[in-house]
Order: structure tokens, then sequence, then C-alpha cells
């Protein structure tokens, strides 16, 4: 692979990917669609990413549950960000500075002055590493420190089922999501084609087979998963892990796209238990008002740069509270993948002393996060939300933070 420093120095200077301002190849963050001499000024930026490529979680494979090839050995405790994956957070945190100097939103070279960059993580290793591997890669060198509650404490804006359980009644709730049967039974190619390559003691895999249910668990607060939408959705996601991370499991069968059709399993499980209107405007409660309190404090002593590291069902129900979907690279839609972002981006119209948001999700390819350098750079989806389907994108800041603050 590419050395870092020399890759990004080639895009710098334009051998890669043109970033200059003002040209149809600018990056689509930058400008408004290649419209020269735009009044529209990028001023702050609003980030809300998951964490980078980690190892399973301790629950992720099912016990009995193998795969053909065997299961990959991982260097870092179950759950934890990888080495791979900080270097893929570097990169991406390199190619973020490059267009957020190219407007000046931040400095092109050197540490931005106090203040300008503020870096928020949930408590877990995973995000807390993520968040600092990001910052190596966005300001390397620099003095920033990453906020994040002690190992542990949960942070309600993260991990509101944690942090704050009273709030979900799932008696109530669970009768209003939509039926995971309904989503599998569409999607059965991908289950089978994970049948063809794990592996159960009992030769076929039982909860291949079995219904997908969703329950209210003993405390009435939280949920129970089985079948495909719980051990299919998990499997599907360890196994691109690996992928992504670059190891090998799954030999001569798992490509790039077949691992893209198996994330539908768990893009299905996202819209099973995250982006459903019900749930994900509980879930998202904390992180839409703290977006908020940053939009209505955006000045000119405000950070330029925010960036909230967390997960993929931090990014999913926001999603829904904007009203829109998204599309990573070879994957499935509205599936979340490691590294990805949801991005604000606020704009002063300097004709009219207007401002105003639009909104992007930045995502990289699967061979993009396993081989990083050129195919690694992320590629960027410009999302509209209902209430402002003008034809460059732009939403008035009362009508987006009207948006977030209704949830919907």
């Amino acid at each position: 692979m590419m050395g870092l420093s020399l890759f990004f120095r080639k895009i710098a200077a334009g051998a890669v990917m043109a970033v200059a301002v003002g040209t149809a190849t600018a990056h689509p963050i930058t400008v408004s669609h290649g419209v020269k001499h735009s009044p529209w000024v990028l001023t702050h930026v609003e980030m809300v990413m998951r964490h980078g490529i980690r190892s399973p979680l301790p629950w992720q494979v099912p016990h009995g549950v193998g795969v053909i090839g065997g299961w990959p050995v991982w260097a870092v405790p179950a759950g934890n960000l990888t080495q791979h994956g900080a270097e893929a957070l570097q990169e991406v945190g390199q190619y973020d500075r490059l267009w957020l100097g190219q407007v000046r939103v931040l400095p092109k070279v050197g540490c931005p002055d106090a203040g300008r960059v503020q870096i928020i993580a949930n408590s877990a290793q995973r995000t807390i590493a993520s968040a600092e591997a990001f910052r190596e890669g966005l300001v390397p060198g620099c003095a920033l420190s990453i906020e994040h509650f002690a190992p542990g404490q949960m942070d309600v804006r993260f991990a509101p089922l944690d942090a704050a359980p009273q709030r979900f009644d799932m008696q109530k709730i669970v009768p209003q999501l939509p039926d995971p049967q309904v989503l599998y039974a569409r999607d059965k190619a991908a289950l089978q084609l994970l049948g063809r390559v794990v592996r159960c003691s009992s030769g076929v895999c039982p909860f291949l087979d079995a219904p997908s249910t969703v329950a209210p668990d003993r405390t009435g607060h939280g949920l129970v998963l089985s079948g495909p939408v719980s051990d299919g959705a998990s499997l599907a996601e360890a196994l691109i892990l690996a992928y992504v991370d670059g190891r090998e499991t799954g030999w001569g069968q798992l490509t790039p796209e077949a691992l893209g059709q198996l994330s539908v399993l768990h893009a299905d499980m996202l819209a099973t238990v995250n982006r459903p209107k019900v749930l994900a405007k509980l879930l998202s409660q904390d992180m839409r008002a703290q977006l908020v309190r940053d939009m209505v404090e955006s000045s000119a002593q405000s950070p330029a740069l925010r960036v909230y590291v967390g997960h993929d069902d931090t990014i999913a129900p926001l999603l829904t509270a904007l009203g829109v979907h998204v599309q990573a690279p070879g994957q499935a839609e509205d599936e979340i993948p490691v590294g990805s972002a949801l991005i604000l981006a606020l704009y002063h119209n300097q004709r009219t002393n207007m401002d105003a948001y639009r909104v992007f999700f930045q995502a990289q390819s699967l061979e993009g996060l396993r081989n990083l350098g050129e195919q690694g750079l992320p590629q960027l989806q410009p999302l509209t939300v209902p209430e402002c389907r003008d034809t460059l994108g732009f939403c008035a800041s009362a009508v987006l933070i009207n948006r977030l603050k209704k949830g919907e």
C-alpha cells in the first residue's frame, strides 16, 4: 500500500483527485454542484460517525457456528478497534482535512486555533480509539483532547437504551415495529448465501430457517431478537468485519459483491429495531438535542468542526428523523458501514446574508476499507431532507432545526 503521507500529497497536488473549489470536480461539500462564483461559503461542519473496523462483539458469533476456512483469530479483545481500523480512520481524517483546508474551514496546514475542532466519543474502547485515530489524520501532532465519559459510563447521546432504559416501554413499542419476517423473507437469497458459508454442529444452522422475532425482554425496557434478525445479521456483519480488516474466511465464496449482498441482513436488523419512527424518535432524542444546540450556537467563535463518534445505531435513528435513506458503495440500502458518517454542512450566503445546511453521507466501499490508499477514498452521497427539495440541496437552518427537534 502506498504510504499515507505520499498518497495524500498526491491528492493535494491533484494527481489523484481535484479538490479545487469552483471546478466541476471539486469536493461535493465545498461547492454548489459545480456552480461557478457561488455565493455560498462553507463555515461549519457537524459529523456523526460510526467507529472504525472492530473485532466481533463477544456474542456476535453464536456458540457452535463455524465458517468455511475457520473464523480468524483477532489480535485485539472482542469489540475493540483493530490496527487496520485505526489506519483506515487516519486516512479518512487526512482526506477530510484536505477539503476542510481547501475552503479554510480549517487551516490547510498546522494546528487549528484552540476551540476550532471538537471531537466527542462514546465511552467504549472502539469509539474512543476511533476518535483518536481520526484526530491523528485530521490534525496530526496537535493538542486536541477527545471528549468522552469514563470507560463504562453510559452516555445517553450514544447509548440511550443503556443510559435511560425507562424511556422505552417495549410492551407498547414492539407491536408498532415492522415484521422482520417480511424483510428476511424478501431477502432470502442473502440468507441462502450465508447458509453456504456457515456451519453448525448439527449440519444446517437452525437459525437460517427459524422465524425472525422481536419481543420485549424481561425488564420491559429492552428487546430480545431471535432467528435471522439476530444471528443472521450478526454473522453477516462478522464476516464483513473480517474481510475489511484484511483477513481471510469463507474462501472462494465471499467476494466483495457477495459480502455486499450479505450486508442486507444487517441492514434489515437496523430497519427492524433502529429505523422505525416509534423507536428512532426515542433513540435519537439526546443526539438530536445536542445537534440542535450546536446548530443554534454556531458562530465565528464556536467549533468549525464537531465530530461525534458513536455507532451504527447512533446514525440510523437520525436518518429516520431527517427522512432520508443512504447507500454506501457496494452495500445494501441503509446499511451503516464502519467509519461512515452523517454530515451536516452549514453555509453562509454572502449575497443574501442567509445561512443554510446541506446533508451528506460519507462512506467507503468494502474493498476501499480493506485496501485503503486510493481505493479507500470515501464517497459522498448528497441527501435531501423532504422539506428541502431545493435544486441545490440547501435547507434553511430553521427548517432543519425544526425537523431535528420534532424527530420526524
